[in-house]
């Protein structure tokens, strides 16, 4: 699993007992592993700022033969469909930032993996968890959502922006391997103003929600 949003991170290594390790090559993020039974590795790995940042620790994923990853972070809602505190699945993204260009052919969208989003969306249905679906903007430049852009976008039918899964989606399918993620709407960008809610009630619970029920879900689908 990829954590991106480092307060989610926190909560998990709460949960479990994990061995850190920290990669010389690793600025930010650390992979924290643990042996399930018959010697199965399991490992959460994050945080990460940015496609650049995401894409090295997926790729430093693929070395180690990792097939199917399950990403968890936060995101901006574009579409008045969504609130903050909303679960939200990319069922596709289009690409606003760099990295994803080096694992294209000048393709603008890419997909999650079929069975890892599949999966998701069991694991979230099981537990109760409701969400939403749509596709999403990936962007380098968080600062540079102006209003004329973001008209644009809900055009074209985005409801959320993030800063890393196109390009996780890119190497995912680059690579071969099944990449899904989820994500906790953290602030609303429809109104006239900027709506903030990392502090809020409902953005910490719902975060925590999905961060549990995501590794509880995780846990028992590797073990099945």
């Amino acid at each position: 699993m990829m954590v991106i949003f480092p307060p989610m991170l926190e909560l998990l290594l709460k949960e479990d007992t994990f061995f850190t390790h920290e990669p010389k090559d690793a600025l930010f993020w650390r992979l924290h592993l643990k042996e399930l039974t018959g010697g199965l590795p399991f490992g959460l790995m994050g945080p990460f700022l940015g496609a650049p940042q995401a894409v090295m620790g997926l790729e430093k994923l693929t070395v180690l033969g990792v097939k199917e990853v399950f990403v968890m972070g936060c995101c901006g809602a574009i579409s008045d469909e969504l609130s903050i505190g909303d679960i939200f699945l990319p069922h596709c993204a289009l690409s606003d930032e760099g990295t994803s260009k080096a694992y294209s052919q000048g393709e603008m969208v890419f997909l999650p993996g079929d069975r890892a989003l599949k999966k998701l969306e069991e694991i979230l249905s099981s537990k109760g968890v409701g969400y939403k679906k749509g596709p999403i903007l990936s962007t380098d430049a968080a600062l540079r959502e102006t209003k004329k852009k973001l008209e644009a976008l809900r055009r074209l039918g985005i409801k959320c922006v993030d800063m890393e899964i196109s390009a996780l989606f890119s190497v995912g399918e680059f690579r071969g391997i099944e990449v899904a993620g989820a994500f906790v709407v953290s602030d609303e960008l429809y109104h006239q103003r900027w709506k903030p809610g990392f502090s809020s009630q409902i953005f910490k619970e719902s975060q925590k929600v999905l961060s549990k029920k995501v590794y509880e879900g995780v846990m028992e689908y590797v073990r099945s």
